[in-house]
């Protein structure tokens, strides 16, 4: 989205911290030539200065001259030198010092806090929370399910035989494995809960008194919930959650059978739970941990693609559990200049997402000044010739500004420049909107009008751009584009009224 904000007027000739001159300027009458020199030793252009202020100081010639900073008249020494300091009000600062009998000036941006490849911490860090969790549960439990292993239990049922009686395993029928993962002191809880199962078996008995025969039982199990806990492993990039600690509950175990021997019945009913349940309790604990006490869920976890043009690849190298979820360490490269350097940012904890997040992510600043700056420069940076509707917008827009009515009346269109030059800077944000900032400190604006012989110059201005980088919608980026604090260099108007 391009929002853009009114400018204030400002007129003046801006260049880079260094030297400015302006010789052979007539005061005072006939043959009174005084030339005038402006030379600025502090700041640097583009230079950081921590929490400022920013250190101002110079020479002006002749020592008479006023020199102007930040609009505010300042002291200058015997010799010509000057001093001052100008505060942080935003993350950049455009220090302005004029000499308006020599009718010099210089704009030198500058910005707080340091590089950001100096604070760099050498890579990423991120956190599945809860939310995340449950998402990766049920693709686990999926998985698993997939994996048959509820077939492999139920051919591997227990067969108990008490000489006169006993059962005979037919089959395990239950509905979808459903897979929970919650934070842990130490490691991850995983609960696999089982609905509905039934086991088939075929009760038997061959006894002096009661007989012999059989018939099918059905023991109905209202939920089979087994808990443990899992060490997430890392090994060849291959993630593992390997399980310890496990038990087993059943809740309301049924018998359902049909037969009318009363003896039987009574057997079943009486010592059911201690000869039948317990041991397929134990026998199904075993076997749990048997298919899956080691949860593969693949890797390596890494991936190269071209982001904004871009080459970024980041890869998971170390991961462990708490009771915020799941810490997440990883390996980052961008481009040719940002790399891992065996250092991290703290992992995120719950308290830094927003509620319901899945995923929470450090990102620092140098990664995001790496990737969109070249991006954003070479979006913004245009040459157009308008004619037509864009054109009229154009210049209706210049016509309202004071002097707008010295427009060329024979004006067959307009062209507009944008230049965002090489300063720039990105400053991460708290929340979303924005994300992040780009400041565009030494941005040129050239606006110029086509009379019939090509394009001159109207109104040239040099501005800080301010780009606003916001996630809308948890994964949706976008832009917003401010004008800020900026300066005229030339105006064709005369006579207007610069404030």
């Amino acid at each position: 989205m391009l929002r853009t904000m009114s400018l204030g007027l400002l007129s003046l000739f801006g260049c880079q911290a260094g030297t400015a001159k302006f010789e052979d300027k007539t005061v005072g009458g006939d043959g009174d030539v005084v030339e005038y020199l402006l030379t600025i030793d502090e700041p640097l252009y583009g230079g950081f200065y921590q929490d400022g202020p920013v250190p101002v100081s110079g020479t002006v010639t002749p020592p008479t001259a006023s020199v102007i900073l930040q609009g505010a008249q300042i002291t200058v020494n015997g010799d010509g030198t000057f001093t001052s300091a100008v505060g942080f009000q935003k993350d950049y600062a455009v220090i302005d010092v004029q000499v308006p009998d020599g009718e010099l000036r210089e704009r030198i941006p500058v910005f707080a806090g340091n590089p950001p490849m100096e604070t760099w911490p050498g890579g990423m860090a991120g956190r599945l929370l809860p939310p995340g969790m449950d998402a990766l549960g049920q693709f686990l439990g999926a998985q698993i399910d997939s994996t048959g292993w509820l077939d492999t239990i139920g051919e591997q049922l227990p067969t108990i035989n008490n000489g006169s009686w006993g059962l005979t395993p037919l089959g395990m029928l239950s509905e979808p494995t459903e897979v929970a993962m919650s934070p842990a002191r130490s490691g991850v809880a995983v609960d696999f809960t089982l609905n509905n199962i039934g086991l088939e078996y075929e009760f038997w008995w061959n006894d002096s008194t009661a007989g012999a025969g059989s018939f099918p039982i059905t023991i109905q199990i209202e939920t089979i919930a087994i808990g443990a806990t899992a060490d997430p492993l890392l090994d060849n990039g291959v993630l593992t959650f390997s399980l310890y600690d496990a038990d087993l509950t059943m809740q309301n175990p049924e018998f359902i059978f049909n037969n009318n021997n009363a003896s039987i019945l009574e057997a079943i009913l009486q010592f059911g739970s201690q000869w039948i349940l317990e041991p397929i309790a134990e026998n199904l604990l075993e076997q749990v941990l048997t298919q899956i006490g080691t949860l593969e869920l693949g890797g390596p976890f890494e991936f190269e693609t071209d982001l904004l043009g871009t080459p970024l690849g980041i890869g998971l190298d170390e991961v462990y559990g708490d009771l915020d979820g799941l810490a997440l360490e990883l390996e980052l490269a961008v481009g040719e200049d940002l790399s891992t350097n065996a250092s991290y940012v703290p992992i995120p904890v719950i308290e830094d997402a927003y509620p319901d997040a899945q995923l929470a992510l450090v990102v620092h600043e140098a990664i995001l000044d790496n990737i969109v700056q070249d991006q954003v420069l070479g979006l913004l940076s245009q040459d157009l010739d308008l004619s037509g509707f864009a054109g009229n917008i154009i210049g209706n827009v210049v016509g309202t500004l004071d002097g707008g009515d010295q427009v060329p009346s024979n004006a067959q269109g307009w062209c507009l420049e944008l230049n965002p030059g090489q300063l720039g800077l990105v400053r991460m944000k708290e929340g979303l909107s924005p994300l992040a900032n780009l400041y565009l400190a030494d941005m040129m604006i050239d606006i110029g009008v086509d009379t019939g012989a090509g394009c001159q110059d109207w109104l040239v201005m040099n501005v800080v751009g301010d780009v606003g980088i916001n996630v809308t919608d948890g994964t949706k980026i976008g832009f917003d584009f401010d004008i800020g604090e900026g300066a005229v260099l030339y105006y064709g108007a005369s006579g207007y009224d610069e404030a």
